[in-house]
């Protein structure tokens, strides 16, 4: 049952963190931030140059994944690995609702900043979390296997972050907040909370 959840979770960790970056750029395509039902119902190639301003907005983006980890590295021996994913899964959910609020690229980025520093935060705290969840008899093949797992929300997230969002925004960024709630849910629903126990080298977790 544990890694069938922690397998649930890195999955939905690929797919929110790879989503927020590849979804800033998407945003910043344009000059209108305020969400539409279509966002483009063009058929027409609309491959643009990015501008300077636009690089460094995104720049400012990444620049948030800093704070997340030293965020992180504050609250999840305070909170636990379980409560301190299901928090920051939570902040990114806020984050990308957020994105509904029609306002400038300066207030924008602000909003994806804080999405990527939470989304980055979880992302960390369940790769702390796996290692010591796991026996030392397959630690090592257990974190091989669900890093594998993270990558296949990573390969699915392009999708929703540029193809349905350029026909829906609404409904990609909704896909993406409804994963952070799922995540939440998940979360806290992992059987094993490890905070302050030892790693174990005995029999395999089921």
């Amino acid at each position: 049952m544990t890694m069938n959840m922690t397998m649930k979770v890195m999955i939905g960790c690929g797919w929110i963190y790879y989503g927020v970056v590849l979804l800033t750029t998407s945003i910043f395509h344009g000059t209108n931030h305020c969400f539409t039902e279509l966002q483009n119902t063009s058929n027409e190639s609309n491959c643009e140059e990015l501008s300077n301003g636009t690089y460094i907005k995104i720049f400012w983006t990444s620049v948030a994944e800093l704070p997340g980890l030293v965020v992180t590295i504050i609250i999840i021996e305070i909170l636990g690995r379980k409560k301190t994913m299901a928090l920051e899964s939570f902040g990114t959910m806020a984050g990308f609702l957020l994105l509904f609020v029609c306002s400038t690229s300066e207030v924008t980025t602000l909003f994806l900043f804080l999405t990527r520093a939470f989304a980055t935060g979880v992302f960390q705290t369940v790769y702390v979390y796996t290692p010591e969840v796991y026996p030392t008899s397959i630690r090592a093949s257990a974190l091989g296997l669900h890093t594998t797992a993270s990558r296949i929300g990573a390969l699915l997230t392009p999708f929703n972050a540029q193809v349905v969002f350029h026909s829906s925004d609404i409904a990609a960024v909704s896909f993406y907040a409804g994963s952070c709630l799922l995540l939440v849910i998940s979360s806290l629903l992992l059987p094993i909370e490890t905070k302050g126990k030892s790693m174990k080298d005995g029999p395999s977790v089921r």
